[in-house]
């Protein structure tokens, strides 16, 4: 052994901490270390520094993979809340529209009723496509039962 220097080493104070509490020297085992190395020979540890290298950067990538999973997952819910919160204005505004028209259509076919005087064979012919549009938005539309139900409220 020649004559000892010093060095400046930088390392993880963490690392040195643990390495500390678990009884090792710092300078005794970076002599032994670099002894190790150059009596063993250099392109095995050098390929084991690449290994080790390599699988702290796996590591990285993994907890980020894991974040990013995490992530995805939470835009998925959202996403999917979005869709069904959609999805539900959607048919409710469909239900609105479709009522409106029903109550229009109810509107113009009730003024002809009353002023057919109730004749539903007159009504029937005059307005049929008003009837099938009825039909069509309200399965148990029936122009006959109508017209009674409305001779019931004008007291007819």
């Amino acid at each position: 052994m020649g004559n000892k220097t010093t060095s400046t080493v930088y390392l993880d104070e963490d690392d040195v901490r643990e390495f500390r509490e678990k009884g090792f020297n710092i300078s005794e085992t970076a002599r032994i270390a670099m002894r190790t190395i150059l009596e063993t020979g250099f392109d095995d540890i050098a390929t084991m520094l690449r290994v080790s290298a390599i699988d702290r950067e796996l590591t990285s990538l993994e907890g980020d993979l894991n974040t990013l999973n995490k992530h995805k997952y939470l835009l998925i819910y959202k996403q999917k809340e979005l869709t069904e919160t959609r999805d539900n204005l959607v048919i409710n505004m469909k239900a609105i529209q479709t009522s409106n028209r029903i109550s229009e259509l109810t509107q113009v076919l009730n003024k002809h009723i009353i002023d057919s005087k109730f004749d539903s064979e007159s009504i029937a012919s005059e307005f049929p496509d008003i009837i099938i549009e009825l039909e069509q938005l309200n399965s148990n539309f029936n122009i006959v039962t109508h017209i009674e139900r409305l001779k019931i409220i004008l007291d007819f």
